[in-house]
């Protein structure tokens, strides 16, 4: 498979993300894909298992919102991963069939995928989940006020 399905030149999110995972999973059927929870906004949490070994790893990316970019980070690992295993090839010069069989590599690839969407698209990306709207709209009145009387 010569196409890439993570795209490393866009602006990531929980959508893509979404699509990404969706696209992994048809293409490489041996991911296993949980989903551990769902974030404040109700944005799914995924977790991918790579390998079936004894030996257990576990990488998490965006935890902070603007460190968004570790998650395309893991998200193209799992994908080159996925691409070396189904064609018997070495990633890092790491036979990834053995890395497979002796290791299992656990990536939450978007911890806080409530936080990257706020960064990218602010305070509008909460507009549409009536539990958070009072919140925001409160805390939004309350910076207006202060710069209001900052002048």
């Amino acid at each position: 498979m010569n196409k890439n399905i993570v795209l490393t030149n866009l602006l990531y999110n929980s959508f893509i993300l979404r699509q990404n995972i969706i696209s992994l999973i048809r293409n490489f059927p041996f991911l296993n894909v949980q989903t551990v929870g769902n974030s404040i906004l109700g944005n799914p949490i995924y977790v991918v298992k790579l390998g079936k070994g004894s030996k257990k790893v576990f990488y998490s990316a965006s935890i902070h919102a603007n460190e968004w970019i570790t998650t395309v980070l893991l998200m193209k690992f799992i994908e080159d991963y996925a691409k070396a295993y189904v064609s018997n090839e070495t990633l890092y010069n790491i036979s990834i069939k053995s890395l497979f069989n002796t290791c299992s590599i656990y990536i939450m690839p978007m911890v806080n995928p409530d936080g990257v969407g706020l960064t990218f698209i602010g305070i509008f990306y909460v507009c549409f989940n009536n539990s958070l709207i009072s919140i925001f709209s409160l805390t939004y009145s309350l910076i207006q006020f202060n710069l209001l009387n900052a002048k």
